[in-house]
């Protein structure tokens, strides 16, 4: 038993890596129970008993996209972060190690150029 605690600690106490791991299943988890409960709370509106009215459900409808839609924007921000997780398993041959670490090196400048992007991107479309 001392041996798998000792393996346990180091695992949960390497930085990076193990904190994105339980920051996706977190965000799983968020998003799974936002959108069954937003789905639970409307399942009457459709359901053939429902007694709604015909002026009001149209925006209950509305108000279930926008319910789902919030489900979805957890569902990217979490694809993001499994794609980060590429980089965990890139570093297995020298030339992908290299590669890595450029971009590790580089990554404050490619902050700085998006930043600027966005925002000249976005005078351009105002």
């Amino acid at each position: 038993a001392g041996r798998r605690q000792g393996v346990w600690r180091r695992y949960f106490s390497q930085l990076g890596w193990v904190h994105l791991d339980v920051l996706n299943l977190l965000l799983l988890l968020l998003a799974g129970s936002y959108k069954m409960s937003s789905i639970s709370r409307y399942a009457g509106v459709f359901g053939a008993e429902a007694a709604y009215e015909e002026a009001s459900f149209p925006g209950e409808l509305t108000s279930l996209a926008a319910a789902i839609e919030g489900g979805d924007l957890l569902n990217g921000v979490n694809a993001f972060l499994l794609w980060l997780k590429v980089f965990k398993y890139a570093v297995i041959t020298r030339r992908l190690l290299r590669l890595v670490t450029t971009v590790q090196r580089s990554l404050a400048d490619i902050a700085a150029f998006a930043v600027l992007f966005t925002v000249v991107a976005y005078a351009f479309a105002v």
